[in-house]
C-alpha cells in the first residue's frame, strides 16, 4: 500500500497501524522510518513528539533541549535543563534534582 506514517510516528514491528513514538524519541518527518532516540538522559514530555528540540534532559542533568545532556555535579541542582548552584556554605550529591539536595555544610 502506499500509506505512510505521519511525522511522530512509525510503523509497527508487526505490520500493524502507525505507532507513536515513546517519549524517549522522535521522528521529524512523513515516512515509514523509525524513531529517532532523544539524547541520553533526555525525554520528550509526551509520545508522538516530531523535533528532538522536544526531548529535555531529565532531573539530575542539565542541557539546552535537543542537546547532549550532562550530569549535574555535587554542590549543585539541575532541573528544567538548567544546572543552579547551592546557596553558599552548602553543598549536595551528584545528580540532585531540587534545591532541597542542598544541606549547609557541618558549622552553618
Amino acid at each position: 500500500t502506499g500509506c505512510t506514517c505521519n511525522a511522530g510516528f512509525s510503523p509497527s514491528s508487526a505490520g500493524g497501524p502507525c505507532a507513536a513514538c515513546d517519549v524517549t524519541a522522535y521522528k521529524g518527518a512523513q515516512g515509514n522510518q523509525s524513531c529517532t532516540s532523544c539524547p541520553a538522559s533526555a525525554q520528550a514530555p509526551s509520545a508522538g513528539s516530531m523535533n528532538v528540540t522536544d526531548c529535555a534532559c531529565n532531573a539530575g542533568y542539565y542541557g539546552a533541549n535537543g542537546d547532549a545532556c550532562t550530569s549535574c555535579p555535587a554542590a549543585s541542582w539541575c532541573a528544567g535543563g538548567n544546572r543552579n548552584a547551592c546557596p553558599s556554605n552548602a553543598n549536595s550529591p551528584a545528580l540532585s534534582s531540587a534545591l532541597s539536595a542542598c544541606v549547609c555544610n557541618a558549622g552553618y
